[in-house]
């Protein structure tokens, strides 16, 4: 009898010190991707890129023949044109993560250029969700999601919530956001988070 194929994907968030916090993110992910009609996928979250990246690496390193393990971090920022993800990655000198052995673009996702881009395709959902004294004003009409940059993703959610009696705040609240958004709307602004659901609904057809 064929096993079921198991889908692991390792992801940025959490934190490195907060057990609830890293169940929080594996809670938004699950709910995000059950929205989208993906189920059956598992969520690990380790704690920043770093960590994340280095428990890929192992996890692809000692994986079953049957089983698919994915990488999904932030891009930090935008990816420059004729640069693969893994070239992205292992560009930014900061913090470059390299590609492992045996990996390929298929085994990375990203979030371009940040989780957050994610959230602000969905002013609707935000604004049930920080009520009274949410301001629709610092949102644009960008042309292209993934070409905003991280810093202004961030003051415009600080911005539209700072006088909502809960303001925006990485962490729990994020996570919680997360399981809330739309990946409909999502997907149709943010072509790499289209990607992402994509490829891990091809990955549970197969089983």
């Amino acid at each position: 009898m064929r096993r079921n194929r198991k889908v692991t994907v390792y992801v940025e968030g959490g934190g490195q010190d907060s057990d609830l916090l890293r169940s929080q993110c594996r809670q938004g992910f699950h709910k995000f991707a059950e929205a989208a009609g993906v189920r059956g996928v598992g969520f690990v979250s380790r704690g920043g890129r770093n960590e994340a990246h280095s428990a890929f690496c192992t996890a692809l390193s000692e994986r079953e023949m049957d089983s698919v393990v994915l990488l999904l971090v932030d891009s930090e920022e935008a990816i420059p044109e004729g640069l693969s993800n893994w070239e992205h990655l292992a560009s930014r000198h900061d913090n470059e993560l390299r590609r492992p052995e045996g990996a390929s673009e298929e085994n990375l996702f990203l979030m371009v250029q940040c989780m957050e881009t994610w959230f602000i395709a969905d002013v609707d959902c935000l604004k049930q969700r920080f009520g009274h004294g949410f301001k629709t004003t610092p949102f644009k009409e960008w042309p292209e999601f993934e070409a905003v940059p991280k810093a202004t993703v961030f003051d415009v959610l600080d911005r539209a919530t700072a006088d909502c009696e809960t303001s925006y705040a990485k962490g729990s609240t994020s996570f919680e956001i997360l399981g809330l958004i739309s990946p409909e709307r999502v997907i149709t602004k943010c072509p790499n988070a289209a990607r992402l659901l994509d490829r891990l609904r091809k990955h549970m057809e197969q089983n």
